[in-house]
């Protein structure tokens, strides 16, 4: 279910911030929304935690442009890119084991050469 609400925008304009609902709002509960598979849904209320509300709605609003119209355009938008970004599965990545201890102690010995050779190039001081 997608409800949309339309309410007065804030910040500058004039007139028409104070005369026209221009701020559109978008909202989709996503727990009934059945035609997105369950791991999509739970992907994208994963993914957007910040803009669901308590009754598990996903709120998008737009304010950016004078009119109702492309504000109601640009919050579907909003809509559209996170469901789109939700259904992308993400990858599988590999677990990084570690070093052996081997490559640790070459490490190590690396390091104590390196800075053996950099320690050489000092002025030695006077005592």
């Amino acid at each position: 279910r997608i409800d949309f609400n339309f309410a007065r925008s804030s910040g500058p304009g004039g007139q028409n911030v104070n005369k026209l609902n221009t701020k559109a709002e978008i909202r989709l509960h996503v727990q009934s929304a059945t035609w997105l598979a369950p791991e999509v849904r739970q992907r994208l209320l994963q993914y957007n935690a910040n803009k669901v509300t308590k009754e598990g709605e996903l709120y998008f609003s737009s304010q950016e442009h004078r009119t109702q119209a492309k504000n109601k355009d640009d919050s579907i938008t909003k809509l559209k890119e996170a469901i789109a970004e939700a259904m992308m599965t993400p990858k599988e990545r590999e677990m990084w084991v570690g070093l052996s201890e081997r490559t640790k102690q070459v490490r190590r010995e690396d390091k104590r050469k390196r800075g053996d050779i950099k320690s050489s190039r000092r002025k030695v001081k006077d005592f």
